[in-house]
């Protein structure tokens, strides 16, 4: 008796899962029916009238002119900046020996890896350099040396204030996780009115694309750092700036070296749509003047020497974060 009752009272609870998923489909499929049923005479519930459309195009665009009136002196005060920045950059690479500029880069997988990124780093310039496009490729390193520190720099800014403030940090992950969903062609408009066409325009694309990437590493590192540590800190009677950067972030330091990692790289994979609002000769308006054209050999090896690029950056970058990691 009580094993059927036991049977009895486990019915109701597994029906009453089914139901509301019963219940959710009959009443879609009867409010689909009706609505057919009734479409010839009440034709709105099938098809929404565009009289009734809400003016939302007229009301983003009048939004959109009053903040570009308010921001754009300032935008382009910064775009000036940011391209004499740029242009000192662009100029340092262009005009070091190619030989100095492998010999640094092996030097560095050297020192970062040993042997094997040393090899990888002397072979991979070396193709860069074979291919034809050494100076092409000098003008996009320019623009991700520029835009990479702006990344980490507003990233990292950004992850510590949500880690200080945590009533924040549920508004902070909403709009990193907007910056990175929203299609990269959306805010390109935007950025073109306010900082006007060029390559700023692209490099300030890139640090946008690439900064959520820095925010969430520094706040889970930041996270994630031993409870005995945070007490050991506090202890210690420092201010807490003092706690923070002397204590805190460099118990932090592998996995904000990781955020740097894919920092880089999400730079890098922006410079062919950097190249639609700002080309400057560099890699990426390479590869894009070539696909327009249908000349897939030189769009294949341009994009071989973007790929080049990623394989040197993101080994590197990787193996500083494992190896801080072991220290």
């Amino acid at each position: 008796m009580s094993a059927a009752g036991e049977g009895a009272r486990a019915v109701p609870g597994v029906t009453a899962r089914l139901s509301r998923g019963t219940w959710a489909a009959l009443v879609v499929l009867l409010t689909g029916a009706l609505c057919m049923a009734l479409a010839g005479n009440l034709p709105w519930l099938v098809k929404f009238p565009e009289a009734w459309a809400l003016p939302m195009t007229q009301w983003v665009g009048q939004g959109m002119e009053w903040l570009l009136g308010l921001m754009k002196p300032a935008m382009r005060l910064v775009s000036a900046g940011l391209g004499v920045v740029m242009a000192a950059v662009n100029w340092l690479f262009n005009a070091l020996p190619w030989p100095v500029l492998i010999g640094l880069v092996t030097g560095f997988g050297w020192w970062a890896g040993g042997l094997r990124l040393a090899a990888l780093g002397g072979i991979g310039m070396s193709l860069v350099l074979a291919s034809g496009y050494w100076t092409e490729s000098m003008n996009t390193l320019s623009l991700v040396a520029v835009s990479v520190p702006l990344a980490l720099i507003a990233g990292g800014a950004v992850g510590i204030l949500a880690y200080e403030f945590p009533r924040i940090k549920g508004l902070v992950q909403g709009i990193m996780d907007v910056m990175q969903t929203v299609p990269t062609f959306a805010y390109l408009t935007p950025l073109l009115l306010l900082f006007g066409f060029g390559p700023v325009v692209g490099l300030i694309a890139s640090a946008i694309y690439a900064a959520p990437p820095m925010a969430r590493n520094v706040l889970l590192g930041l996270e994630r750092v031993e409870s005995d540590i945070k007490e050991a800190a506090i202890m210690s009677g420092g201010t807490r700036l003092q706690q923070l950067f002397l204590i805190e972030i460099p118990a932090a330091k592998t996995q904000i070296m990781v955020g740097v990692n894919q920092c880089l790289m999400a730079a890098l994979s922006m410079v062919i749509i950097a190249a639609v609002i700002g080309g400057f000769e560099d890699i990426g308006w390479e590869v894009l003047l070539t696909m327009r054209k249908a000349q897939l050999g030189p769009s294949l090896l341009a994009g071989m020497v973007i790929v080049v690029f990623a394989v040197i950056i993101d080994r590197m970058s990787l193996h500083l974060a494992m190896t801080r990691e072991r220290h």
